[in-house]
């Protein structure tokens, strides 16, 4: 008898899709928990949680030391430095110790009452940041436990191909992952910004996050399929279990009069990964969006103005001639304060060009290294969120001040079209931006009252966020100021034609995603 259907939602966290077997990571009871210990064994069991501490601290450092050199592994590291931090926080260790030493509690049990009172704690302050922080924290409790457990692995057993199903991992976890070639990840925790989630994207690895209940609609072994751009879990037959397919073949006639048509332009967006090389394999002319966020994302402290040129100058180079447009830096969190540089910490909500009013050092370090290094390719400077014409000519200020300082031309500057009042402001916007581009992932959630967490926000085409396309491409065309999309739906080969229609000659998308959405323009 066939199992019954099972389709589970969750956000989607890192693209891909991804069939196998379900490898489900059940939290195990603590053994002998109750047990009391007696005064005289209290010391043993304290050096015995230490002894877990240390391991745990030493295969952190182990994984960090093993990375490469590319972004994503300095991203990697950085983190796993991070989570060496919360390690070593008094507030996880020192009241398990007192727990041990007082209450003449086992390790393991001593443990996992001081994770329940963090976990409370966390729950009280109601805060989407602190709540990521929290995920760690479980995480790194969960390897804790499993080390006091006479040293148990707890992704022992994870062959490749498999997808494993799990409350929540920690980073080295999904480094394991990675290494032991799992072919995908399911967790009730976590969102599209957690450590994991980075990691995963960075990685290739197909993730779903935050689907609720996963642990107990699984079974172990159950055959799976997971779609990390839809946020899908589906459990099918397992006679049906075989390698994703692939993308029809683009017949290189068609992929060459592709990119020599002045009617349709597919450029790539940029993450981690900033390898021009693989970009232009998948057909990509150039760069539509580059989030700038992950350069700051896992370190204490901001990068370095030198840092930052030397990046840029890089990446525009590698393109050129074709252009990149750099998305200036943009906190669409939420993050975890450990997260973000120690100057970035405690903000209030500051999205996009917002940042400029509480910390404009930082907006002026990138505008400075961006102008620096626009010598090396076609350079273009989006900056996101803007609500008010003010902001875009403020910025175009600041960018006047630094040119003529640095005896360079400004570079190319456009407004990200993506909060409801930009689309009340469109003329006066277009008479200051050299470009717009669209959010449709921020202007259709917005727009439909909806979180961006919450896929159906922008699900297809909304009507809504139709009209706002549209009206979007006129003010373009009234003012000759070139229109571009970069959100989610850009992806989508079934809404292809109808961007199109609607008078979009410029998509943006993941690098992995342009043969589909070439394909589908063409045929």
């Amino acid at each position: 008898m066939s199992e019954p259907s099972l389709t589970l939602r969750g956000i989607a966290s890192a693209p891909g899709v991804a069939i196998g077997p379900a490898h489900v990571l059940v939290r195990r009871a603590v053994v002998g928990g109750r047990r009391r210990v007696p005064a005289a064994e209290r010391a043993a069991e304290r050096a015995r949680l230490e002894a877990a501490v240390a391991t745990t601290e030493a295969a952190l450092e182990q994984s960090a030391t093993s990375l490469g050199d590319d972004e994503a592994s300095g991203i990697a590291r950085a983190l796993l430095i991070s989570q060496r931090a919360i390690l070593r926080d008094p507030q996880l260790v020192a009241p398990t110790i007192r727990a041990i030493e007082e209450g003449g509690l086992g390790a393991e049990r001593a443990l996992e009452r001081s994770l329940r009172a963090l976990e409370q704690r966390f729950a009280r302050l109601g805060n989407v940041a602190f709540r990521e922080l929290w995920r760690d924290v479980e995480g790194l409790g969960a390897a804790l436990l499993a080390q006091l457990r006479e040293g148990e692995q707890r992704l022992l057993g994870v062959d490749p191909g498999d997808i494993l199903v799990a409350g929540a991992v920690t980073v080295r976890d999904v480094i394991d992952l990675v290494s032991a070639g799992a072919a995908g990840l399911v967790l009730e925790e976590g969102s599209l910004t957690s450590h994991v989630a980075v990691l995963c994207r960075s990685a290739g690895l197909p993730a779903v996050t935050g689907v609720e209940g996963a642990l107990r609609a699984i079974k172990d072994e159950a055959p799976l399929r997971i779609d990390g751009d839809a946020g899908v879990v589906q459990r099918v037959d397992a006679a049906d279990v075989a390698p994703p397919a692939e993308p029809p073949p683009v017949p290189a006639a068609a992929l060459d009069a592709a990119r020599g048509d002045e009617n349709l332009c597919l450029r790539a967006n940029l993450d981690l990964d900033l390898d021009a090389g693989r970009a232009r394999a998948h057909g990509a002319s150039g760069v539509g969006l580059w989030r700038t966020f992950y350069l700051y994302l896992g370190r204490s402290k901001l990068p370095e103005e030198a840092e930052l040129e030397a990046i840029f100058r890089s990446v525009l180079a590698d393109f050129a001639p074709e252009p990149v447009a750099v998305r200036l830096l943009d906190l669409s969190g939420p993050f975890a304060d450990h997260e973000l540089p120690i100057a970035l910490r405690g903000l209030p909500d500051c999205r996009g060009v917002r940042l400029l009013r509480h910390r404009p050092n930082v907006i002026q370090s990138q505008l400075r290294a961006l102008v620096r290094a626009a010598p090396a390719g076609a350079l273009r400077i989006l900056v996101p969120f803007v609500s008010e014409v003010d902001e875009l000519r403020q910025i175009r200020g600041l960018l006047a001040e630094i040119a003529a300082a640095e005896g360079l031309p400004i570079p190319a500057v456009g407004a990200m079209i993506e909060v409801p009042s930009a689309l009340l402001q469109l003329d006066a916007l277009a008479a200051l931006a050299d470009f717009f581009a669209i959010g449709s992932n921020d202007l259709g959630a917005l727009l439909l009252a909806r979180s961006r967490d919450d896929p159906s926000a922008t699900r297809g085409l909304p009507p809504a966020l139709r009209t706002a396309i549209a009206m979007i491409v006129e003010a373009g065309a009234r003012h000759d100021v070139p229109v571009s999309l970069c959100g989610e739906i850009a992806s989508d080969p079934s809404l292809t034609h109808e961007l199109i229609e609607l008078g979009l000659r410029e998509l943006s998308m993941t690098p992995r995603l342009l043969p589909a959405v070439r394909f589908a323009a063409r045929s």
